[in-house]
């Protein structure tokens, strides 16, 4: 099982394990989270122009993306609340649909 930890705060985000939907190279769930998330993190970088903290543990499979909101204008910190809502609605929706495979916990300020 895939487990995502969102935080709003610091935008963050940390996906750990993978799915179990399917066999290496074929498995959709661990796709579908893995597209979203880097578009995530792809958007931050090249079109928000930012560049937020990312740590990858490859022991134990995990990923985690922080953009600290200090380091932010106002504007950026608009853009990266909507990318940051456009990832949370994705991952909700693959958990809608994959829930026995996807654990999304939401923390953080603003009800996320």
């Amino acid at each position: 099982m895939i487990t995502v930890k969102t935080e709003r705060e610091n935008h963050l985000v940390l996906v750990k394990g993978h799915a179990g939907f399917a066999g290496k190279g074929l498995d959709i769930v661990c796709s579908a989270v893995s597209a979203l998330v880097f578009t995530y993190l792809n958007s931050l970088r090249e079109l928000l122009s930012l560049e937020p903290v990312v740590v990858e543990g490859k022991k134990n499979n995990s990923l985690s993306i922080t953009m600290p909101q200090a380091d932010l204008s106002e504007a950026e910190r608009l853009k990266a609340d909507l990318l940051f809502d456009s990832l949370i609605l994705g991952l909700r929706e693959i958990g809608r649909n994959y829930g026995d495979y996807l654990r999304i916990i939401e923390g953080g300020s603003n009800g996320s």
